[in-house]
């Protein structure tokens, strides 16, 4: 039964992730701000949980310590400099710890807007990059520096680049692609149970899937 690191697990989609994975027989170390989610979260045997942030070295580090994989589920919470830069700073923790305790696999969870090399991009996807570079520049600025970080890692890295994330279910057939713009929604359960593929799928790795429907 493996472990599995998880960052951001008391946010929307992490949430969810900590709930599929559970169901796929997981065992979680959770890295959490607060007592009280600490206490609402914590399953004796299956969900450990450290309190800290992921600027502070040493919560990291026991978070990613005996675990299998890592999932990375955070993302800015304003548009503040100072949030951003912690986002950005918290990354390259994490990728740094991994190294050092040997843990090869992350899928970090990004976004459809955020532009991989020189890939296709198409009109939707350019106006939602400026919508989201005028609107939310830092968080914005955030997604760019941490691909930059993980593609330089050295991990066996997976990015994962939803759309909008709706908590409704959607009736529609799931697919995954290299750069293609699969529709403005994804519901939160098919969006959840793609990254925990991840963990023990070598079909994306070190690329950056966008998900939808096709």
């Amino acid at each position: 039964m493996k472990t599995i690191a998880l960052f951001g697990g008391t946010g929307f989609v992490g949430h969810r992730v900590k709930e599929k994975l559970l169901t796929a027989g997981f065992n979680i170390c959770m890295l959490v701000r607060d007592k009280e989610d600490a206490w609402v979260l914590a399953e004796p045997g299956r969900v450990k949980t450290v309190q800290g942030n992921i600027e502070n070295a040493d919560a990291v580090a026991a978070t990613l310590n005996g675990c299998d994989a890592c999932i990375v589920t955070t993302g800015a919470r304003s548009n503040s400099l100072a949030d951003m830069q912690a986002i950005v700073q918290g990354t390259q923790l994490i990728i740094d710890t991994m190294q050092r305790q040997k843990i090869k696999r992350l899928v970090k969870l990004s976004g459809v807007s955020v532009r991989v090399g020189d890939e296709p991009f198409g009109l939707m996807r350019r106006l939602l990059d400026i919508g989201l570079k005028i609107a939310m520049p830092n968080p914005s600025k955030s997604k760019y520096l941490e691909q930059a970080m993980i593609e330089a890692s050295g991990l066996d890295w997976i990015v994962v680049r939803p759309p909008v994330v709706s908590p409704e279910p959607l009736d529609k057939p799931f697919a995954a692609h290299a750069h293609q713009y699969l529709g403005l929604k994804v519901s939160l359960d098919d969006l959840s149970d793609f990254i925990i593929a991840q963990l023990d799928s070598d079909q994306w790795l070190h690329q950056c899937p966008t998900v939808g429907y096709g």
